[in-house]
């Protein structure tokens, strides 16, 4: 990721954290969290602003990375550690991320695409299969 980026997500976030998600709660017209995951070579927090969409009272992120060929560094990391932080707002919150399994990725995606067509040309661009991630509350897994 460049440091252009880097800086930019940093910013956001922080500007999301003082605001409670008023300033950089969304984006493009859909919703913006705050994901804090732990660094899977660091060690320590590492917090990003991520899409979201809501389905069925779950929340979705998806490691679509604008479209690059590889999955975004969050998604490496609950690869490492699925226990997350997560920000909607005000409200911060612990969850797992869980990433859906083929079937019910398949199904999830569908939805997401129905609230955001956007996805879709994101995919194709990143030449790879976006995952889904599901932000599961503790003690609801």
């Amino acid at each position: 990721m460049s440091s252009l980026k880097v800086k930019f997500n940093h910013l956001n976030a922080w500007v999301y954290d003082r605001t409670q998600g008023r300033v950089g709660g969304s984006f493009g017209g859909h919703r913006v969290l705050l994901l804090t995951t732990t660094g899977r070579t660091s060690g320590l927090p590492r917090r990003t602003p991520v899409q979201y969409e809501e389905v069925d009272g779950e929340k979705l992120i998806v490691a679509a990375a604008g479209g690059a060929p590889e999955a975004p560094q969050w998604f490496r990391n609950i690869e490492a550690d699925p226990g997350v932080m997560v920000q909607t707002g005000g409200r911060l919150w612990s969850a797992r991320a869980k990433v859906a399994e083929p079937g019910e990725r398949d199904e999830l995606w569908r939805r997401l695409i129905e609230l955001n067509p956007l996805l879709d040309k994101v995919q194709i661009r990143a030449g790879r299969e976006i995952p889904v991630v599901r932000l599961v509350p503790a003690g609801e897994e």
